[in-house]
């Protein structure tokens, strides 16, 4: 089913030893969900692609338009491992949703793109997180985040 907004590709490349992870944590204004679901299992040491897109409020986003109060639209996520929240992402049109998204706390990235804002960041350390790509890909953006561990020291 087409819908008037912008559609992303998402792009989770997780490292060597980086642990199998479940997506929760989902807060939005204005999306549609679509593959980026409560409990979608993101697995440890592969590359998995999802679906998301945002429906454009000025035709009317039905039931999908999530949680009014936040200051902008887009969409915030994390990947838990159990049920600790180990890499929080967002996803937003102009401005980021969240202030902490990106730009805050151990391996935080950000890309920007045609007026899109895509972050990354590391709540309590022990992992890391990259935008590592964010560009056109036929009428979506695609947007590949990179997942990993910190190098041990010797």
């Amino acid at each position: 089913m087409a819908h008037a907004g912008q559609g992303f590709y998402i792009t989770f490349s997780a490292g060597t030893d980086f642990p199998t992870t479940t997506i929760g944590n989902i807060n939005y204004k204005n999306w549609y969900e679509k593959d980026l679901t409560q409990g979608k299992s993101i697995p440890g040491n592969t590359s998995t692609k999802l679906y998301t897109e945002h429906c454009a409020a000025f035709f009317g986003c039905g039931s999908e338009k999530g949680d009014q109060s936040l200051p902008d639209d887009g969409i915030l996520w994390s990947v838990m491992n159990g049920t600790n929240s180990v890499v929080n992402f967002c996803l937003s049109n102009n401005y980021p949703i969240s202030s902490t998204c990106g730009v805050q706390g151990g391996g935080g990235s950000q890309l920007i793109y045609d007026n899109w804002i895509a972050g990354c960041y590391v709540p309590n350390g022990g992992y890391t997180c990259t935008v590592t790509s964010m560009n056109q890909s036929g009428d979506q953006i695609a947007i590949t985040y990179s997942l990993g561990l910190p190098a041990l020291k010797k």
